[in-house]
């Protein structure tokens, strides 16, 4: 079959054809050219890989990060290049690519180079027509890991310190269409304000409506000037935070454009309340210093009170900023808060204030005068709402007072007035402002203060030359002489006066020459005690004598006390030198009787003690041997005289007695020996040594013990029993019928320690005249002479036992109706003992005590009898022999004879007389107790003396007992019993 000839039109598609495959190969060629130069001066990692795993091209960039050979990237299979990590993941994705899942994929991996670092590779991977290689891309991305990190880091660094920042961070965006709405916030948005995010993101107004209504149109505005300026936004408003009230904002940010045209602002709102407040205080506290800066400087320069007042209403106002002040004084007769000085816009306000009490009545009750009222500042940080202003709150609203003040302005501690003041804000007075308002007020009191002690001072100062003036004339006619020196005590003033006391001259008494004049022996001594007060700066004073230039001695006391200057320093002495020869002529002249007079009382005193004993000696024989006459078989005449011999003896005894009394009394002599006593016991024997007597004469005698009278007290016995003995004595001298009763009442309520006792002798005799109730009180004295005939006496007894009740804080005294009776009676506080004893077991021991122990108890003892007087020693020796019939006396008449005797015969007992010849009772008894074994002997004293002190000056003396004459044989028996039975 002949080959068919090509057409022509075969021919020229077939040419066509050609012609395209050779442009296509020729942009092949191209693209492969392109391509190549792509790969060598491309900065991404291009590469060529095989399905076997091997990379077939690689460009240069590839071998320049990775630091491999080009030979060493194209023989070694690329798994062995990457991370191992990283190889599971790599196969993954291109098993994706050459199954057909995907067309291309991007993944990142890790590749190890050579330098043993690694870096990370972004790849974008496409697998080739043919399937048989894949083309790939790769970028080194350790860069962008690393911006990313630090981006990651910046922004947690940013969260972490929007979350501690105490200001509220912010992103604010401004659409196109002008409305705003926030992007971001920090968390502090609710401290800043009281917000959630989620609450304003959207919604800004919910903000701008809290913000102060004086500040919104400021934050709009600059806002506004931000965004269409592009400026920096900052300043500061206020806020009503919806927690925590009124608070200072302060914003800052700084606006952006964004690519899509809207202006978005980067900033920081921050509380700064308490830097606007401490910013406030402190502008307050520089004008309170500042205010009273000014009061203090005005106070220097002021002179009078109106301008005082004025200057310090004026500063308050002008310095201290209140819109308005006043200060008001009391009225004394209307009690009424005048205003003295107002300054401020007062705008009529003064009339209204006049109103104002400072009486505790309505009126009064505001802070003025509650302020002066009580002393005190008186606030009121509200003047709308506090009720405290009610009367006066119209008006002072009307004026723009939203605050008050009053302070109360003192004068020497007393309130005279009130400082108020006025301010046109609520809250206005703090503790910081009260406290300088205070001082304020105390500054202005203070110049008050100091304009009266001006006052007074220039007053003083007229008086003291007044004064200078009388006192230089009354010196010049002084009776006395005055003198003036300095601080060292030289003289430097005398008047005429001391001049002519002295006798001498003004010139001769300057300095010390006063001294010359003198006398010698008093002129030491006085030197000593002037130079010593005046060294010690006391008072002087000082009697001495000054001899005259005519030789005359005149008596002085000088006295003198410290002058003092407005310091009190001591600048000088001013005193006095008075005549004093008169008196002291009359002082020797009674110095002279006092010792006359009181040799006198000793000599009587010594008359008394010698006569006592001399009356008593022969008493006791008498007493004595009468009483044991009355015991013999006399017949019954005979038995009568003796009894009258014994009565008429012991009658004279007590006269002597109540003498003697008297004279102790007299001269201060006779003390009260207090000790326990048993009341009840005392008065029961008191009762029973008249019972005899109220038998005989038919007379009821009475004892009545109230039953809350304390049965024991502490007093002195004998003086108690001798003062009711002798109203008892007496009542029964003059009662012939009827009773006598003695009562013991407590007339107070007793406590535990003292109680008050009223003892009352009452009887029916014959009663005395009132016009002699007080006469027979004195000494010597008895109601009339009638008395003293019918019934005798000495007309002591009353007086003697008014005296011992003296010495008990206490009186005698008489109710007595004459012909009815009368009744004596008297009121003594004792103090209370605790005795557990009871009544039966005292009445047992006063019965054990009168109990005679058998006499024959006591036999063959020897006795030595120490007595001057025959008498008294037969009567010692009989009574002796009574008693212990079987024992041995031994005599002696005097001291001498004792001590002779007791050496010779040891007697088991020795009766002392006390005055006696040639050696007395106290000396023998010494000399007797200095012997051997003698020490323990008992000696009793007897004697006739009874004088203040003598039982204590026997024992003292080494004596053992005291008996006193005259002798009685129960006395006597009782004391051989005591002595003769211890020894």
């Amino acid at each position: 079959m002949k080959e068919q000839k090509p057409t022509y039109d075969y021919l020229l598609n077939k040419t066509k054809d050609q012609e395209l495959e050779i442009n296509r190969l020729l942009e092949h060629k191209e693209s492969i050219n392109n391509f190549e130069f792509y790969q060598k001066e491309s900065q991404d990692l291009v590469c060529i890989a095989g399905i076997d795993g091997f990379f077939k091209e690689i460009n240069p960039t590839f071998i320049k990060v990775l630091g491999y050979t080009k030979e060493e990237l194209l023989t070694n299979s690329m798994l062995s290049f990457i991370h191992p990590d990283d190889v599971e993941k790599t196969t993954r994705e291109l098993k994706q690519l050459s199954l057909g899942h995907h067309t291309s994929i991007n993944f990142e991996n890790r590749y190890i180079k050579k330098n043993k670092d690694i870096v990370t590779i972004q790849w974008t991977t496409t697998k080739s027509a043919s399937k048989e290689f894949i083309y790939a891309i790769g970028r080194d991305i350790i860069e962008k890991k690393k911006a990313i990190e630090t981006l990651k880091e910046e922004r947690d660094k940013f969260a972490k310190i929007a979350a501690t920042s105490p200001g509220l961070i912010y992103s604010m965006r401004q659409n196109k269409d002008g409305s705003l709405y926030y992007p971001y916030a920090s968390n502090a948005i609710d401290e800043i304000y009281g917000f959630a995010y989620e609450d304003i993101k959207n919604d800004p107004n919910k903000l701008f409506s809290l913000i102060h209504p004086d500040d919104l149109d400021y934050v709009m505005q600059s806002i506004i000037e931000t965004k269409s300026k592009l400026v920096p936004l900052k300043g500061q408003y206020r806020y009503f935070h919806p927690k925590k009230g009124m608070v200072w904002h302060e914003m800052n940010s700084l606006p952006v454009v964004e690519p899509e045209g809207t202006v978005i602002c980067h900033g920081i709102i921050t509380d700064i309340t308490e830097r606007i407040r401490a910013e406030q205080k402190l502008i307050k506290a520089n004008r309170l210093y500042l205010f009273i800066s000014e009061i203090n400087q005005m106070i220097v320069h002021t002179t009078d009170v109106q301008a005082l007042f004025r200057e310090a209403c004026t500063i308050a106002v002008d310095i201290g900023k209140f819109r308005m002040a006043w200060i008001g004084t009391i009225d004394e007769d209307t009690k009424k808060l005048i205003p003295a000085m107002i300054a401020g816009e007062d705008q009529g306000y003064l009339s209204i204030i006049k109103k104002i009490s400072a009486e505790d009545i309505p009126a009064g009750r505001g802070p003025g005068g509650t302020s002066i009222r009580e002393g005190r500042s008186v606030i009121c940080n509200d003047i709308e709402n506090d009720s405290i202003m009610r009367p006066w709150r119209k008006e002072a609203l009307k004026r723009g007072y939203c605050s008050s003040m009053a302070v109360p302005l003192k004068k020497f501690g007393k309130v005279i007035g009130a400082f108020s003041f006025y301010a046109n804000e609520k809250n206005f007075f703090d503790a910081e402002e009260i406290a300088l308002l205070e001082k304020a007020t105390d500054d202005v009191a203070f110049a008050l203060e100091i304009f009266e002690k001006e006052a007074l001072r220039k007053k003083a100062e007229e008086s003291v030359i007044e004064s200078e003036q009388r006192y230089h004339m009354l010196t010049e006619v002084s009776p006395v002489g005055i003198f003036r020196t300095d601080a060292t005590g030289h003289t430097t003033y005398v008047n005429a006066r001391w001049c002519q006391i002295t006798g001498l001259s003004f010139q001769e008494a300057m300095g010390t020459g006063w001294l010359n004049a003198v006398h010698n022996e008093d002129r030491t001594a006085l030197s000593n005690v002037w130079e010593n007060a005046t060294r010690q700066k006391e008072n002087f004073l000082y009697e001495y004598r000054f001899v005259r230039p005519n030789r005359s001695i005149a008596w002085v006391i000088a006295q003198a006390i410290p002058e003092k200057n407005s310091e009190n320093q001591i600048v000088g002495y001013i005193g006095t030198t008075t005549d004093i020869t008169e008196r002291k002529l009359m002082e020797m002249e009674l110095i002279k009787a006092k010792d006359l007079a009181e040799t006198a009382n000793k000599a009587k005193t010594d008359f008394l003690a010698n006569m006592s004993h001399e009356i008593r000696t022969p008493l006791n024989g008498i007493i004595g041997f009468t009483h044991l006459l009355m015991k013999s078989n006399l017949k019954k005449n005979q038995s009568e005289y003796m009894a009258t011999v014994n009565e008429s003896a012991i009658s004279l005894m007590e006269i002597v007695n109540d003498i003697l009394d008297f004279s102790k009394i007299e001269s201060g002599k006779l003390e009260l020996n207090i000790n326990e006593i048993n009341l009840f016991k005392l008065t029961n024997q008191v009762i029973g040594l008249f019972k005899h007597q109220a038998n005989q004469k038919k007379i009821d005698l009475i004892l009545q013990i109230d039953k809350n009278v304390p049965q024991y007290i502490l007093s002195d016995s004998v003086r108690l029993k001798q003062i009711l003995v002798n109203l008892l004595s007496n009542a029964i001298k003059f009662t012939n019928f009827g009773e006598i009763q003695l009562d013991i009442n407590e007339i107070e309520p007793s406590d535990k320690k003292w109680s008050t006792i009223k003892f009352s002798v009452k009887d029916t005799g014959v009663g005395i005249k009132t016009d002699n109730n007080e006469k027979i009180f004195n000494s010597f004295v008895q109601e009339d002479n009638s008395t003293n005939r019918k019934f005798g006496g000495t007309g002591l007894g009353l007086a003697i036992s008014n005296r011992l009740l003296a010495l008990m804080d206490s009186k005698l005294q008489l109710i007595s109706k004459y012909g009815e009776g009368s009744d004596f009676f008297f009121v003594i506080k004792f103090k209370k003992v605790n005795h557990k004893k009871n009544i039966d077991s005292v009445l047992n021991n006063i019965i054990e005590e009168d109990k005679i122990i058998p006499v024959k108890t006591l036999s063959n003892k020897k006795i030595l009898i120490v007595e001057d007087n025959k008498i008294n020693m037969l009567l010692a020796k009989t009574l002796i022999k009574r008693i212990i019939s079987n024992c041995t006396i031994f005599e002696a008449k005097d001291g001498n004879e004792a001590i002779e005797q007791y050496k010779k015969e040891k007697p088991d007992l020795v009766l002392m007389d006390i005055q006696m010849p040639n050696k007395n009772g106290y000396e023998a008894t010494d000399e007797i107790r200095k012997l051997k074994d003698a020490e323990n002997i008992p000696i009793i004293a007897i004697t006739a003396g009874i004088m203040d002190g003598d039982k204590e000056k026997c024992l003292v003396s080494g004596m053992n007992d005291y008996l006193s004459k005259p002798i009685i044989q129960t006395d006597l028996e009782k004391i051989l019993h005591k002595w003769l039975h211890k020894n």
